[in-house]
């Protein structure tokens, strides 16, 4: 027979004391901070948790209106093949770079061979924002995300790059976005030869 050995601890005179000083402080805390009574606290911070899960999955999902997952699959079905490499490229409507990082990695789940570059602009506030993705088989052959946003930037006055599987990069005239999305494909007949 395996007989279990339970510890119990407990918190009596001064260290109850102080730990009870403790929660009271943590407690008040929180009151002040969200400016209300401490026994509203609990529904508040559930509410509070709601409405943040709420806003994650508007974040992950677009803005009201807009199915990107849609746009994407379009640029999909226009895709070009170069070589061994499975080209899409686009230009997206704007939207939170998170939200575009999400397509390109599910465009590269789904296509092997995958060059995934895409572009979005904010013409009021004459912002660019690239993004390309490049699978690990075609980093190895030559291709490099961060080459290929950085050639981009060049075009649309901005800059960046990062690592050969994920780049991004900005610039300043959204007139030029078209121009950089023609690119992609010259960059990656001179990357593979």
């Amino acid at each position: 027979l395996q007989t279990g050995i339970r510890r119990i601890t407990a918190k009596t005179g001064r260290a109850l004391r102080r730990l009870l000083h403790e929660r009271y402080e943590i407690a008040s805390q929180l009151s002040q901070t969200l400016k209300m009574p401490a026994d509203q606290l609990t529904p508040r911070i559930e509410a509070l948790l709601e409405e943040t899960r709420k806003l994650k999955r508007q974040l992950r999902e677009g803005p009201a209106g807009i199915d990107l997952t849609a746009s994407v699959d379009q640029l999909v079905e226009k895709a070009i093949r170069i070589g061994p490499a499975t080209v899409v490229s686009g230009e997206l409507p704007n939207v939170p770079v998170e939200q575009i990082r999400v397509q390109a990695d599910r465009v590269k789940k789904k296509l092997s061979n995958a060059v995934v570059v895409f572009g979005t602009c904010d013409p009021e506030n004459k912002k660019v924002l690239l993004l390309a993705a490049v699978s690990d088989d075609l980093i190895k052959q030559g291709l490099s995300a961060g080459e290929i946003a950085k050639r981009m930037a060049s075009i649309v006055g901005g800059s960046g790059g990062g690592k050969p599987h994920l780049a991004q990069a900005g610039g300043k005239l959204p007139e030029k976005l078209p121009e950089a999305l023609a690119c992609v494909e010259a960059i990656v007949r001179d990357a593979l030869g």
